[in-house]
């Protein structure tokens, strides 16, 4: 159990910039910011004021990029880029949360850092933790993906890599790697709280496709029915 009563708050700029805080005795000690553009979330900065670095234990930086994650999973959001000023970490807790997720350094600057979607080879896997699908059964799963070849799938499973596989994309030629379409499947009608796994498969040592962004499409509303009044007697 934790020593300290550390609170994670939620924010809004008028930029529309939006904040992760930590506070503890009413004192911000870290914070995470990001911005969602174009149904991409760009996630700028995340740190703690080095006063207050020695709470390891506390994983202050760990829980702000979870519930960052979670925030991103529980609307469908993917397709992830993301800047930082480093400041001269290396091992920072950004740079972990993107290689994690399957991105690379584009460009690495003096001060700042720029990631990209990395390129998918094969048997690689990417969990995304506690997707809500809701009460509401989700029946079809979308993908937005770009690759030069037709050797290549993607497996989306439950809870772990082994778990229920609720439905599999074969990865299309769509001409190139950086020319995206998205592609649609049937699934296994899905709800609740779930982790999220995709597997990625294929032949060959290079690169397979690279994946854009992801969603999840319910069982449309049923349209009202109508019921004719009954006619007047005059």
């Amino acid at each position: 159990m934790s020593k300290f009563q550390i609170k994670y708050i939620e924010s809004t700029d008028y930029n529309d910039e939006k904040y992760i805080g930590a506070v503890l005795d009413e004192k911000m000690i870290g914070f995470l910011r990001f911005k969602v553009i174009d149904r991409k979330p760009w996630l700028y900065f995340v740190g703690v004021k080095k006063d207050y670095r020695h709470l390891k234990e506390e994983q202050v930086g760990s829980n702000l990029l979870k519930i960052f994650e979670n925030y991103c999973a529980a609307r469908n959001l993917w397709g992830l880029e993301g800047k930082y000023w480093p400041e001269g970490e290396k091992e920072s807790v950004v740079r972990k949360f993107y290689e994690r997720n399957g991105f690379k350094i584009e460009r690495e600057d003096y001060d700042i850092i720029v990631y990209k979607s990395q390129p998918i080879k094969n048997n690689l896997s990417v969990e995304v933790e506690n997707v809500d699908f809701g009460d509401k059964e989700a029946i079809r799963f979308h993908a937005s993906v770009a690759s030069d070849s037709e050797n290549a799938a993607i497996e989306v499973r439950l809870d772990s890599e082994d778990g229920e596989k609720i439905g599999t994309i074969q990865v299309p030629n769509t001409g190139s790697k950086e020319k995206y379409e998205t592609c649609t499947i049937d699934i296994t009608p899905t709800t609740g709280v779930h982790d999220l796994y995709f597997l990625f498969t294929g032949s060959g040592e290079e690169e397979l496709f690279k994946f854009d962004y992801w969603q999840f499409e319910k069982e449309p509303e049923p349209e009202p029915t109508v019921t004719p009044a009954p006619p007047q007697t005059p």
